[in-house]
């Protein structure tokens, strides 16, 4: 039995393994700075939520797996501070 959402995460792993994907190997260009020349708070933001967005893309399986792991325990600790009955 085929499971599209497994199978999707799979194809995202081996994209990722690749290294084909890797925000690094482009060159990004902001055509707004030639009108702007005061980097906006927008695009800032908009740039951590690409990063985040494909971290499995630059980072290798193990730092990629080790962030992904600190990811979640800080979520969990925080929402234990936030909401006592999680504990």
């Amino acid at each position: 039995m085929e499971n599209e959402y497994v199978e999707d995460e799979f194809d995202k792993l081996d994209i990722a393994h690749d290294g084909a994907m890797n925000p690094a190997n482009f060159d990004f260009v902001d055509y707004t700075m030639m009108q702007d020349p005061h980097e906006n708070f927008d695009d800032i933001v908009e740039q951590k939520i690409f990063k985040f967005k494909y971290r499995q893309n630059a980072d290798s399986l193990e730092t990629y797996e080790a962030r992904n792991r600190r990811m979640i325990s800080r979520f969990y600790d925080r929402a234990k501070q936030r909401d006592p009955i999680l504990e």
